[in-house]
């Protein structure tokens, strides 16, 4: 957003500016650096006199600190500063802290927790043990045959 707010405002400050000055001529002065008797800078061209006096559709205070924002006033510049520190500022950090604290419990951890306690309260109100020693039916459960188990070594 800043970058079109800064494009926009460039592009119409230059065409502006370039409406109001006219031609400018630069003179041109090519030293030499090699040992001559003649150690001077010659001038190439005809030289025109600019006119001292620049034709500025602004004028900038002594001290201003540009931002970059704006070329006209330094308020508007200084305004769009802090407009946009404030939206990036705003965005990245407490836009990205409010996502990493409001994101889901991805591995449901948070969620099996509260499941068991829930689970608890209720055996504990019915009366049961936490954890009943026959979880599983003893006739549901499939046990590996004695002959299966001679072949397995068993470390205790």
């Amino acid at each position: 957003m800043a970058s079109l707010l800064r494009s926009s405002r460039r592009s119409a400050v230059l065409i502006n500016f370039l409406r109001t000055q006219g031609p400018c001529h630069q003179s041109v002065c090519h030293i030499q650096t090699s040992k001559k008797k003649k150690d001077v800078g010659t001038a190439e061209g005809i030289l025109e006199k600019v006119d001292p006096s620049p034709v500025n559709s602004f004028e900038k205070p002594k001290n201003a600190i540009n931002f970059g924002f704006s070329l006209d006033s330094e308020k508007e510049a200084s305004m769009d500063y802090q407009l946009t520190l404030f939206c990036i500022i705003t965005v990245a950090v407490v836009g990205s802290a409010f996502l990493v604290l409001y994101l889901p419990d991805k591995k449901l951890k948070y969620w099996s927790q509260r499941e068991a306690y829930l689970d608890l309260y209720k055996r504990e109100k019915e009366g049961l043990p936490p954890i009943d020693k026959n979880y599983i039916p003893e006739d549901q459960m499939v046990l590996p045959s004695e002959e299966e188990l001679k072949k397995v070594e068993i470390i205790v």
